[in-house]
């Protein structure tokens, strides 16, 4: 139960920076969640949605970036070691 809610810690304490990695610009994502920019922006700052709000925000933002970005955050939080890039594997594998 922890382990969930600190995914969900992490997740909204990263979400202003994966609103901007997916491109969006922030009056959009304010007019789909029906909220007036300057409000969005408050919210932003501050990092305090509610888990209605980070839903739609999520649903509205998804994007092959954002995936890509929560993945790596998800793989970086369950690993332990050395690791190396999609890169390097591909280089030793021969796929490059």
């Amino acid at each position: 139960m922890q382990a969930i809610v600190r995914e969900y810690s992490k997740l909204l304490y990263n979400l202003s920076s994966i609103i901007d990695i997916s491109g969006y610009r922030n009056d959009y994502v304010a007019k789909k969640l029906g909220m007036k920019p300057q409000n969005f922006s408050l919210k932003k700052q501050k990092a305090n949605w509610t888990p209605i709000e980070v839903d739609k925000i999520l649903d509205v933002i998804d994007n092959e970036d954002v995936r890509n970005f929560l993945d790596t955050e998800m793989i970086q939080s369950h690993t332990t070691g050395n690791t190396i890039s999609s890169d390097e594997f591909e280089t030793i594998m021969g796929w490059k």
